[in-house]
């Protein structure tokens, strides 16, 4: 089987991460908490949000924190794992995945460190699962600078399977 790649036009993925993160809402971190698969019997409902990191400090953007919690009692086999891409990068995507449903521990952190356009890190976040079942779950992530300040965290809404059964708000 052979495997294309396809080649999307940088200019226009670039003027629409723009434009989506100028509509976005900003605070200084967020954690969005939410349902996947309310009725317990699809496997691919999704939450997938842009992020854009923005200093104002006088440190440039560094990296995004990025953990999932599953608040989900044990009883289904399905883990939940969240995703981090670095939109301006290209190559780079890391995942964690909470192990230990309903525990309180949630998901080991990860760090990406992005790529620096024009003062901004962008970056696409995604939460999924692996099986059908009910997931009630918190998505955490914070922008950081060079110095490990919190610096401007912008986001916005790209999928939401099924629609309106996520709430994002700043700490």
């Amino acid at each position: 089987m052979k495997i294309h790649s396809l080649s999307l036009n940088k200019p226009l993925l670039t003027a629409s991460a723009a434009v989506a993160i100028a509509w976005a809402s900003q605070a200084p971190a967020h954690e969005c908490t939410g349902t996947l698969d309310p009725s317990g019997t699809k496997a691919n409902d999704t939450l997938v949000i842009a992020v854009g990191c923005v200093s104002n400090t006088p440190y440039p953007p560094s990296y995004i924190y990025v953990s999932v919690q599953d608040f989900t009692a044990s009883g289904n086999n399905s883990l939940i794992s969240a995703q981090v891409f670095d939109y301006y990068g290209g190559r780079k995507m890391l995942n964690t995945t909470d192990t230990t449903p309903g525990t309180g521990s949630g998901s080991p952190a990860v760090q990406l460190y992005g790529q620096l356009v024009a003062g901004v890190q962008a970056y696409f976040l995604s939460v999924n699962k692996t099986a059908a079942g009910r997931k009630e779950f918190q998505l955490t992530y914070h922008c950081k600078d060079t110095q490990n300040n919190h610096i401007l965290t912008y986001r916005t809404y790209f999928q939401s399977q099924p629609a309106n059964n996520f709430n994002c708000q700043s700490d």
